[in-house]
C-alpha cells in the first residue's frame, strides 16, 4: 500500500505517534490496508466479522483481544469510504492514546 499511494514511512510513524496528517493519500493508504486486512471490501463496506481469523498470523495472540475490540468499536460504516476511514482513524487515535 505504501508504494501504491506514495505515503512515506515517516508519515506513518508520525501518525502512530499521534500526528495524523490531513492528507487524502494517507487515508487512501489506510483504506488499502483495511482491504488487505479484510475489514473493508473494495466498495468500502465494513466487514469485521472474521477479523480474528483473518489476522491470526499477523497479530500476536496476547494482543488480539485488545486490537479486535478497538477495530470493532472504531471501524463503523459511514456514508462514504473516506468518512468511514477518517472517523475510524480518529477513534483509533483516541483509543490508543486515551484521549
Amino acid at each position: 500500500c505504501l508504494d501504491m499511494h506514495g505515503v512515506e514511512v515517516e508519515v506513518l510513524v508520525q501518525a502512530l505517534e499521534g500526528t495524523v496528517p490531513d492528507d487524502d493519500k494517507f487515508y487512501e493508504h489506510i483504506f488499502c490496508a483495511a482491504k488487505k486486512a479484510k475489514v473493508m471490501d473494495d466498495d468500502g463496506t465494513v466487514t469485521v466479522d472474521l477479523f480474528e481469523e483473518n489476522m491470526k498470523d499477523v497479530i500476536d495472540p496476547h494482543n488480539m483481544a485488545r486490537v479486535s475490540g478497538i477495530i470493532r468499536k472504531c471501524l463503523i460504516q459511514r456514508d462514504s469510504i473516506m468518512e468511514t476511514i477518517r472517523n475510524s482513524v480518529d477513534c483509533f487515535y483516541r483509543e490508543e492514546h486515551g484521549l
